[in-house]
């Protein structure tokens, strides 16, 4: 969808300052520290996510808590490829259902000793090799993970894969960030190779995080309201920027303005959306909600990784269909619902499992039921801190 710059007043709409992509943020962090350089960025407000990479890349402990994120933990995993000290690595319970396994084999391969179970121990490798397979079927960030640290290893590194990547979205934009640094590589359907060196950036690309944004903007919808964004700009990589392919057929304008963009939320259009989430899952939750609460049926593919987040997510997202009454079918990479006829009850209780899009998606029920409540609601820190106190503009009030 086209983004049309405006001249407007932007103090006439309810202003959100959305926080830092995290995807993008974290490997940025990776790179200033393997480069030995300061992060040119504020850390206030920061995702949880961030803020524990930021503290294990800081920390000479031997002892390092990452909290729940997964890139967070396999970033981390990599960079200690060129880290001289041991460390024991501990993470929140969710984290540890994760994939996982994958990583640390290559890693392995590559030298660094790794004693597996919880507290993860890892000790420094003797010598680093420049050549590696890993299996990324469940998850690009591994390729991620070694290809941010290619360009600091004395030859350069030799990535291999088998099978198709995962959420090759993120892998696409680990490598518009390796270009930002000048780090030179080539890349093939299954393989990628890196060369030693780099230049650090002036400036990182780091704007507002567009799943966030997704929450706020169909929020706004919901509302027949109107909102600027005030640090959310276009053309960042960022997968979840698909966003703005799916807004036009609900109604919904973006248009540029400054440094943010300002939706335009007060039309309705209503209509049937038959989208692939294979690049951007982190929408889906948001969508599935906006579909329930509007009566639109839902067609949703591209949903296999969803199940392997922080919760079970696509089964979530079914077992709240069937607490609506809703007739629908699920599969492993699928959601139908054709008739959208839901019966709200006047009070519901949301278990999201601590996970942090569901909680942020689920919290708009509350336009249908009058007595709502969603369970560990702080989740919403690990990407968007702030979450609560924005939408206090909407009278939303986590308790």
């Amino acid at each position: 969808m086209r983004i049309i710059p405006v001249e407007i007043n932007q103090d006439q709409y309810p202003s959100f300052q959305l926080p830092p992509s995290k995807s993008v943020y974290n490997r940025h962090r990776v790179l200033y520290h393997l480069a030995k350089e300061k992060m040119p960025f504020p850390t206030k407000g920061l995702p949880a996510d961030c803020t524990y990479l930021d503290l294990a890349l800081n920390s000479f402990d031997e002892d390092v808590y990452l909290g729940q994120g997964g890139t967070t933990l396999r970033f981390y995993l990599a960079s200690r490829l060129l880290q001289n000290y041991q460390v024991k690595i501990q993470v929140d319970e969710q984290l540890k259902s994760r994939p996982i396994h994958p990583l640390l084999d290559s890693l392995e391969q590559l030298g660094l000793c790794i004693e597996r179970g919880w507290p993860l121990h890892i000790k420094p490798a003797k010598k680093i090799g420049n050549k590696v397979f890993v299996n990324a079927s469940d998850s690009s960030q591994f390729v991620s993970a070694l290809a941010l640290v290619g360009a600091f290893l004395e030859n350069g590194l030799a990535i291999d894969w088998e099978e198709n990547l995962a959420s090759k979205s993120f892998f696409e934009l680990t490598l518009r960030i390796l270009s930002e640094w000048q780090i030179e590589y080539t890349v093939s359907k299954q393989s990628i190779h890196i060369k030693s060196g780099f230049k650090i950036p002036e400036q990182p690309s780091i704007s507002g995080d567009w799943a966030s944004a997704s929450y706020v903007i169909m929020g706004a919808a919901l509302r027949k309201q109107s909102v600027y964004l005030n640090n959310l700009v276009e053309n960042t990589g960022q997968p979840d920027e698909e966003l703005k392919t799916m807004l036009a057929p609900l109604g919904i304008k973006l248009k540029s303005l400054n440094r943010g963009m300002l939706a335009e939320c007060t039309v309705e259009q209503m209509k049937l959306i038959q989208k692939d989430f294979t690049n951007c899952p982190d929408l889906a939750p948001t969508l599935c909600i906006w579909h329930l609460l509007k009566g639109i049926p839902i067609w949703f593919t591209g949903l296999n990784t969803l199940n392997k987040k922080e919760s079970q997510r696509l089964n979530k997202l079914a077992e709240l269909l069937k607490d609506m009454k809703l007739d629908f079918s699920v599969t492993a990479d699928s959601l139908f619902c054709e008739v959208m006829n839901p019966t709200f009850p006047e009070k519901y209780e949301a278990n999201t499992e601590g996970d942090h899009r569901l909680a942020m998606a689920f919290s708009d029920l509350c336009l249908k039921i009058p007595d709502l409540k969603l369970s560990e609601v702080q989740s919403v820190e690990k990407s968007y801190p702030q979450f609560w106190e924005e939408m206090r503009i909407w009278k939303i009030i986590s308790k």
